[in-house]
C-alpha cells in the first residue's frame, strides 16, 4: 500500500511538471490580432500623414490641437488658431511615432484604469491622403517611468511602448507654432532699410549684385557682410508668443517700435518688415512683431542691437586685400627717405638701401596683408592721409600696383587710406612704426677717443 501510494504522488508530480514545460514553452495561446513585442505600433510612413489632431483629455484647459499639410508639403496649424507650423517639432513627432514599437503586449488587459486608460491623458489621431486613420489613447507610465501605456485604435489589448514616444503630444499649441522670427530670401532682396528713431540706414543691391549704402551716406559695403547679417536675422527664434491679435502695440513698446527692419524684394512683390519693442520686464529678451503676422513673439535682446547697425558694420575689413606671396616690389618712403625692396628670380629680397632685406621684407609684407580695420574714421576726422608719414607702395607679378598712406596716430592706431576707394580707416599702429624703424636712418657709431 505504501508502494502504491509513493508511486502515485510520483506520477502526480511527474504529469504536474510535464504540463508547467508545456505550458511556459509554448506560453498561452495567442490572439492573431493581438500586438507582438517589436512590432510598430502604426503600419505608416511619416510622409503619408496629412492631418494630426492632439487632445490633452487630462487637462480641458489645454485646447485641441490639429495640425494639417499644405499642398507644398510645409504644415500649418487649424486649431485652435490658422498660424504657421514648426517643421521640425512636426517632423520629430511623426518619426518618432511611425518608427515606434511596442515594448510588450497585455492581450487580455480587463481593467483600463490599471492602466491609466479608461481616461486617457491624452487621444492622438493621425489621418492619411487616401483617407486612413490611426488613433491612440495614452495611459499612465510603468514603474520606472521608462515606458507608457497606449491602446491602439483596432488592436486588441494594451501595449507598452517607450515613454518619449508619447511624451511629444503633452504640449501646448505654443509648442507647434513656427518659432522663426523672421525669413529673409537672401538672394531675393534687393533692398535693406534698418531705422532707429530718425536714424535710417538704407543699403540697396546693384545691377551688378554688389552693395551700396545710399543712406545716410553713400558708400560701398561688402555683398557677404549683408548676406551674413540676413542670415543671422533668419536664425532668431521666438521665445514666446505673449499675445496674439493684440488690440494695442503701444504697452510692448511697438507704437512706435524701438527699431526695425524692412526687405523690399527683387521685382514688384510686397515689402517685408520686422519690429523690436520695448524688453520684457527684466528678461533679457525683447517683444518683437512681423507686420504680415496678427501676434507678438519675445526674442533675445541681441536682435535690437543687429538692428542698430552703422554703415562701417557693413564694410568689408580686409582692407590689404593681396597676398603677400605675389608682390615683386615693395617702397617705402617718408619725407625725402625711401627704400626699396626687389625680389629677385629666385624669390630672394634685396634692397640697395637695406642689408637685411630679405629678413625685413617678407615680415612686413607678411603683416601688411593681414591687416584688419578696426574702425572708420569720421568725415570730420583729421586723419593725415592727404600729407601721410608715410607710404608703402607695392607691385604685384601681374603689374598691379597698390599704395597705402599712413596718417596720424590716435592712441595705439592710426589712420590709413587705400587706392581702392576713399574711405579711411583706423588700423593698428604696429606696421607703421615697422615701417618707420626701416626709413629711419641707421645711428652713426661716435668716434672713438685716440689713445695718447
Amino acid at each position: 500500500m505504501k508502494n502504491f501510494k509513493g508511486t502515485l504522488i510520483a506520477l502526480l508530480v511527474l504529469a504536474a511538471l510535464g504540463a508547467y514545460i508545456k505550458f511556459f514553452e509554448k506560453g498561452p495561446a495567442k490572439d492573431p490580432d493581438a500586438p507582438v513585442q517589436g512590432e510598430k505600433i502604426f503600419t505608416l510612413a511619416a510622409d503619408d500623414v496629412s492631418n494630426i489632431q492632439i487632445e490633452n483629455a487630462a487637462d480641458s484647459k489645454v485646447p485641441r490641437i490639429e495640425l494639417a499639410k499644405n499642398p507644398d508639403a510645409t504644415w500649418k496649424m487649424v486649431a485652435p488658431d490658422p498660424f504657421l507650423s514648426d517643421e521640425s517639432t512636426l517632423r520629430n513627432l511623426l518619426n518618432n511615432l511611425s518608427d515606434a514599437r511596442y515594448e510588450t503586449q497585455i492581450k487580455d488587459a480587463k481593467n483600463l484604469a490599471d492602466y491609466g486608460l479608461e481616461k486617457p491623458v491624452h487621444r492622438l489621431k493621425l489621418s492619411t491622403a487616401a483617407g486612413k486613420t490611426f488613433a491612440l489613447a495614452v495611459g499612465s507610465k510603468n514603474v520606472n517611468g521608462s515606458q507608457t501605456y497606449i491602446q491602439v485604435q483596432g488592436m486588441p489589448g494594451v501595449g507598452l511602448v517607450q515613454s518619449y514616444v508619447v511624451d511629444a503630444l503633452d504640449k501646448k499649441p505654443t509648442d507647434f507654432r513656427n518659432k522663426q522670427v523672421f525669413k529673409a530670401d537672401i538672394g531675393g532682396v534687393k533692398r535693406v532699410a534698418l531705422s532707429e528713431g530718425t536714424k535710417r540706414l538704407v543699403l540697396e543691391r546693384q545691377t551688378d549684385n554688389s552693395w551700396k549704402a545710399t543712406a545716410p551716406i553713400t558708400a560701398a559695403v561688402s555683398e557677404d557682410l549683408v548676406r551674413q547679417f540676413l542670415s543671422s536675422i533668419n536664425g532668431y527664434q521666438a521665445v514666446d508668443f505673449p499675445e496674439d491679435h493684440p488690440k494695442s502695440f503701444a504697452a510692448y513698446g511697438l507704437a512706435p517700435p524701438q527699431a526695425s527692419l524692412t526687405l523690399d524684394p527683387v521685382g514688384n512683390g510686397p515689402s517685408r518688415s520686422l519690429e523690436v519693442g520695448k524688453r520684457r520686464g527684466k528678461e533679457k529678451n525683447v517683444f518683437v512683431k512681423d507686420r504680415d503676422l496678427p501676434y507678438l513673439m519675445t526674442v533675445n535682446d541681441s536682435l535690437l542691437t543687429e538692428l542698430q547697425k552703422k554703415v562701417t558694420d557693413f564694410k568689408s575689413k580686409d582692407v590689404m586685400k593681396f597676398s603677400d606671396q605675389q608682390v615683386t616690389t615693395l617702397t617705402l618712403r617718408k619725407g625725402p627717405r625711401t627704400v626699396t625692396y626687389t625680389k629677385d628670380a629666385n624669390g630672394v629680397w634685396q634692397s640697395a638701401q637695406r642689408a637685411s632685406a630679405q629678413a625685413e621684407a617678407p615680415g612686413l609684407l607678411a603683416q601688411m596683408a593681414s591687416t584688419a580695420i578696426v574702425d572708420f574714421a569720421g568725415p570730420k576726422e583729421d586723419s593725415g592721409v592727404r600729407n601721410p608719414v608715410v607710404v608703402a607702395e607695392l607691385t604685384l607679378k601681374d603689374g598691379t600696383r597698390r599704395v597705402f598712406r599712413y596718417g596720424n596716430r590716435k592712441a595705439d592706431k592710426i589712420y590709413l587710406a587705400s587706392d581702392r576707394d576713399n574711405d579711411v580707416y583706423l588700423v593698428a599702429g604696429y606696421v607703421a612704426s615697422q615701417i618707420e624703424s626701416y626709413l629711419n636712418p641707421a645711428p652713426q657709431a661716435l668716434p672713438t677717443a685716440s689713445k695718447k
